[in-house]
């Protein structure tokens, strides 16, 4: 039997789910992507399925749709990364990100936070 063993998330890593998660929240509170953050690309964030859902904010804002959770999970559904969602927890990680927003706030540091994290996972890579 080969000896596997589950790295645990490091802190770097856990901390930019918290940040990634509060800031898709507002985006979900404000039905869409605030201007000021537009400058984020979905590669920036770290988790998988966060990236899935920021992609699909970026394809409605694009088509000048409003971002409410039918639009996003059909969005995902033709991205094919609905069912990634549905291991998550469906529409509760919706909400999910929704508490940890009002929880930590959200925002510009946030995006910036994300950014930084994600030129630290390129060097390392």
């Amino acid at each position: 039997m080969a000896n596997t063993r589950v790295q645990a998330p490091t802190l770097q890593q856990f901390s930019a789910l918290y940040v990634e998660k509060a800031l898709l929240g507002q985006m979900f509170s404000e039905r869409g992507i605030p201007e000021a953050l537009g400058f984020l690309e979905p590669t920036d964030f770290c988790d998988s399925l966060n990236r899935a859902i920021y992609a699909a904010l970026c394809a409605l804002q694009a088509q000048g749709e409003r971002a409410d959770f039918a639009r996003i999970l059909d969005q995902m559904r033709q991205d094919g990364t609905r069912n990634d969602l549905e291991l998550a927890g469906g529409l509760l990680y919706f909400y999910e990100c929704i508490d940890m927003y009002l929880a930590l706030g959200g925002g510009q540091v946030y995006a910036r936070r994300i950014l930084e994290l994600a030129g630290k996972r390129r060097v390392g890579e």
